[in-house]
This record gives structure tokens, sequence and C-alpha cells, in this order.
């Protein structure tokens, strides 16, 4: 099942982060907030209305040195610097294929569906490209949006600067839909004379393959271009007080930040979940160890396995796991680790296996040979295990049951029928009936969670309410004996499934309003040019001929069916079904005067016809 599979497509780069931060936190000094719940821009305690954008827009900038690093931010996130590394088809690393060294590109969007934490940031984009045109190439659209999971807090203890402590594991996958529409295909191989290329061609089309799996990790976030910068650094001041200095002067002002990445291409089987990986899962042990370096002690992070017995060998999923010691960055030695199953130790990683260059090389992929004679053995429970201080310390240990939700942010407007489906898994493969699986609430102490039970196809549902608007964190326990209540203090990310219900408010008042400038503009768009005025920058918003000369470009920019597209409006997802109402209600009446004849977008502007391209540490992120 997955990346793990053979053949595979390894790359490698940089991505960048550009995100909105004026929306993350609900630290009393910040003046300029925001209310999830209700998915209003608040200046103090009032929401925002066209009078209040401008006291808005000034107060989120004053914010800056209070870490409001992007207020400006245009949500992009684009992969640079980033090419195919090497490819796998069974036999060893291959950097002579010539696929290798192809660009790799994305254009994304990074939205949050849960502001106010880290665990819900999504990539929207429309293709994922390898290679180019009249060339070796994969080009894929998602099925989904990629969600981040399973955020790793002690990745990298020397890079304290917000999120720079960790890393995050990220996946989506491409349906094949046979040969071709070729105007339109939702995923396109073209293999010319690259044999790993050949080999995924190959596959399509198989009895339960559906297509292309993309996994990637990234880690060691630079903010302010500045890879020195640590939380208690003074020349984070500095660096506010520059930016500071940048919008006195006038004009767009984006700060993004950048991480590199490592990530891997393969085979999407029927059963895989598409956001996040479904193999036998190794959860870490949450113990501290000397990693060395003269970083503290910390615990790795969770990876994944799958047995290939044709083969006698395991692949281990490592890339989010093993710590990094400093900013160069180096990886964790804790000498050799044991690969135990049944308490016996089945082979081990020397490390070299584990350091950055095979991290960078094989994207935190490690093939291991097992004797036949010990293949049985790996039936039961897996581990890693190190020495420390000569005594043996469990590292990961699998968790045999593991319960995926189907969607992993799940958007909903007010009183809509909404349900949790949940797949659970056996050992990576898709379990069968009569597995209880316990739904509750992070956060929530009453001890009353919901109970369902799989069907055939291992797969659980729960009703969700939906009557007030909120975002609420549920969290998915397979099995006898779930941890009650589960906190925000002692959830941690590497170790629980989870989902994210975002209910809309409804906005019943709003969509019954007179469809006035006055009311969408103080009721809709002011909200859009208060919190993100990436969207003022092309279509001023304040403008009403201008709106209404591109009515048709906003109507299909913020209809439902638009959602998972690159550019959706708005751009934070969180157009309520009144203002919706109200906004094309607006787009159908009269015009008071008719628009300029000069009307025109500003630089950037999308066309209508386009079609491309745990809590502490949980604060700490924003």
């Amino acid at each position: 099942m997955s990346i793990l599979e053979f053949p595979r497509v390894y790359f490698g780069g940089q991505v960048s982060w550009d995100p909105i931060t004026t929306n993350n936190n609900t630290m009393p000094t910040w003046v300029a907030a925001y209310d999830e719940a209700n998915a209003d821009p608040k200046l103090g305690r009032d929401p925002v209305t066209t009078k209040l954008v401008g006291d808005y827009r000034k107060a989120a900038v004053a914010q800056i040195p209070q870490q409001n690093w992007d207020p400006d931010g245009t949500h992009r996130s684009i992969f640079y610097n980033c090419c195919v590394s090497g490819v796998d088809l069974g036999k060893g690393l291959d950097t002579k294929d010539p696929f290798v060294k192809a660009p790799v590109n994305l254009a994304g969007m990074l939205v949050d569906a849960e502001p106010y934490g880290p665990y819900t940031s999504q990539l929207f984009f429309d293709a994922l490209g390898l290679g180019i045109n009249g060339g070796c190439r994969i080009l894929g659209v998602p099925v989904r949006r990629s969600s981040d999971r399973y955020i790793n807090f002690f990745a990298n203890q020397s890079n304290n600067m917000i999120a720079g402590v960790a890393s995050v594991l990220w996946q989506s996958c491409y349906q094949w839909e046979g040969e071709l529409d070729a105007a339109h295909p939702t995923l396109r191989i073209d293999p010319y004379d690259s044999p790993v290329l050949q080999a995924l061609r190959r596959q399509m089309g198989q009895p339960g393959v559906k297509g292309l799996m993309v996994r990637f990790v990234t880690y060691d976030t630079v903010y302010y271009n500045d890879p020195a910068l640590s939380n208690s650094s003074p020349d984070v001041a500095k660096h506010a007080a520059d930016l500071l200095a940048k919008f006195a002067a006038g004009g767009f002002q984006p700060n993004p930040a950048r991480s590199p990445m490592v990530g891997t291409v393969g085979i999407w089987r029927d059963g895989d979940p598409m956001h996040e990986p479904g193999d036998r899962a190794l959860l870490t042990s949450q113990t501290p160890v000397p990693v060395g370096g003269g970083a503290p002690p910390v615990p790795f992070g969770s990876g994944w396995a799958r047995i290939d017995v044709e083969n006698n060998r395991i692949a281990l999923d490592l890339s989010n796991c093993v710590p990094w010691i400093n900013r160069t960055p180096d990886k964790a030695d804790v000498g050799e680790i044991s690969l135990e199953a049944g308490g016996k130790t089945i082979a081990a990683l020397s490390p070299a296996d584990y350091a950055q260059a095979s991290y960078e090389a094989t994207s935190g992929i490690v093939d291991i040979p097992i004797p036949p004679a010990s293949l049985p053995l790996l039936d039961g429970d897996l581990s890693l295990v190190a020495k420390v201080d000569g005594n043996p310390v469990t590292l990961l240990a699998e968790k045999a049951l593991r319960a995926i939700p189907l969607e992993p942010n799940l958007y909903v407007d007010q009183d809509d029928p909404a349900t949790a489906e949940v797949q659970v898994y056996d050992r990576g493969k898709p379990a069968g009936k009569g597995i209880t699986v316990t739904m509750s609430e992070v956060g929530s102490l009453e001890n009353d969670p919901l109970v369902a039970m799989t069907d055939d196809h291992g797969i659980a549902r729960f009703p969700l309410k939906t009557s007030v608007p909120t975002v609420t964190q549920l969290v998915f326990q397979p099995g006898p004996d779930p941890m009650l209540p589960v906190t925000s203090n002692s959830f941690d990310p590497q170790v629980f499934t989870y989902m994210y219900l975002r209910v809309l408010p409804a906005d019943d008042d709003v969509a019954a309003l007179p469809p006035t400038w006055a009311n969408v503009h103080d009721k809709v768009l002011s909200y859009w040019e208060a919190l993100a005025p990436c969207m003022d920058n092309w279509l001023p918003l304040g403008d009403e001929k201008q709106v209404r000369a591109y009515a048709a470009v906003l109507r299909k920019l913020t209809a439902t069916d638009y959602f998972e597209r690159f550019r959706y409006m708005p751009v934070t997802r969180d157009l309520t079904r009144g203002q919706r109402t109200l906004l094309y209600n607006f787009l159908d009446s009269p015009a008071t005067a008719p628009p300029s004849d000069g009307a025109k977008l500003k630089a950037g502007a999308p066309e209508a016809g386009d079609t491309s391209d745990f809590g502490k540490l949980a604060r700490a992120m924003r």
C-alpha cells in the first residue's frame, strides 16, 4: 500500500508559506482579532463594518511585534528550487533515470480550518506537476486539498522560532480515470524514456490501483528570511520594526516564511486514506532520549511500515520521525536502532541509515532486508528500539488499530446534516465488522463520548451536531478502553487520529437584508478587506462599480462547487450561507449607476474561465 510500494519517485526542495496571521490569536492585547465561531473579524469587541476597515488594518499592522508576523499574507504556498532527486524500482536508489532533476511545481493556498491552532492547515491547489510539458512528466489534479497531520513538536528544538521546532506531514492523491480526456485529465503520466514513469504508467488501471499518492514532510521553518532567529532573540524585534517601517512607507507587504521538504510519489490503492498514512502505524513512545550534539533529549516522532513478503524486506517511513539536533540541520544519532517483532530483534538500522544524507536521498524511507525465517514474526507488533546507557528504550511501538476519518477538516453550514465517517485499519489494512470506535471532543470534560461499531467495510459513522456555529476537534479511538477525556494538553497529534468540524453560521439575518451596496459591503466585503487584504489587491472591494463589473468572476470564485480550488473567495474559506445569499442578491440587482468603462482589474486578477493550474506547543506555533 501507498508510497512504501515500488516504484517510487523522490523529490525535495523548498516551500514558501505566506498566510495572514491576524486571525491566529485570541490574546487580549490583539485589538485586531477574529471570532472563529462566528467567522467575524473584530476590532476589539466589535465586528468589522465598512467604517472600521481602516482602523482594523492599522491595528493588525501595529500587532506585528506581538507575533503577527504576516498581516498582509497572500496565503500562497509555492514549491521552489524543487526537483526529482531520485527514483527506486525496487532495486535501490537510482539517480540516473531521465526523470531525475525534473522540476516539481505546486502553487497552493495555505488556509487553516481552525485558525487559532496548528492542527488544520490545508493546501488548496489546482494541480501538482513533476516535469515539463513535452517531456517526462506527471501532472495531477488532487482529489481533495492536502491537510497537515502528525505535527511533530520535537522535530528540531534548536530552531525555536515559532513553528521552526516542528515538522509536518502532508499527503494528497490523484485519481486515474483512464485514457484520456486529453483536454482535462485528472492524472497524466508521460513516460518517454523514463523507466520509473513507464513502471508507474503500467500500474495505472490495474485492479486495486486508484492512481498516485504524494506524501511530503516540511521542517525547519525560517521566518523573516533569517535562519538564526529564535523566539527570545532581540533580532526578532528588529525584524518586526523593519516590517513596520515597510508598512509605513506604503504598499502591500507580504512576509512569507519558508521550509525545506522531502517527498515521495507512489501508488494509491483501494483502501488507502487520501490525507494521511494508512500503513502499519509505529507510534511514538513519547519517551525523550539523548540525541547528541548538545541538543536536549526528545522523543522520536511516529512512523509507518509495510512488509514486502515477496522480496523479504520491510519499508519504514521515517520521514517525520528522527529529530534534528541543530540548524544545519543534522539528524540525531542514537546509535544502532533495532527493529523488533514479538520481542525479538529482526534487523537493525545504522546511524547512516537515518542520517540527513539518507533522509534527503530517499525522503526518509528506509528499506531493510528481512531473513525469510523471520517474516512470520512480523505479523506481531513491531517496534523500534535503541539503547540508552546500555538499556533498551522503545522509540516507536506499533498500534494495530487506527481509526482514520475520511474527511480531516469538515466544513458545514449551520443546521445542515453532517456525519463523520471513520475507516478502521488493522495493521495497515481496512478492518471488518464489529470494531468499537469512540469519538470524543478534545477539551470536553464530560465523559459522554459517542460510540459506534464498524460495518462490513470497517467504517464507523457518527452523527454530528450542527445547530450552533462552532469549531470542534474530534478524536477517534478504536477498540476497548479509550483514553478519556482527551484534553488540549494531552492531545498529541503524533498519537491520536482526529478531524475538525467547522460549522459556519447560517447568518439568515444577513441573507434577509436588502441587497444594497451599503449592506453587502458592511456584511461581506469589508470582512475580506480587513482580514485578508490580498483579495483587495486585484479587485478594489470598496468600489461598487468594479465589484459589479466583475460580478461573473465573483460568482464563479465564491460558488460552493469552487471551494477546493486555488482561487476560491474568500481565501479564508469562511463565507457563510447568509453572506453568499446577500452577495448574489446584490450582484443580481440593478446598479445604482452604470459601471465605468474604465473599470479594470488590478494586476494578478484571475480570469473567469481559468482551469489551471498538543496546548502550549500548539499555541507556540501561531
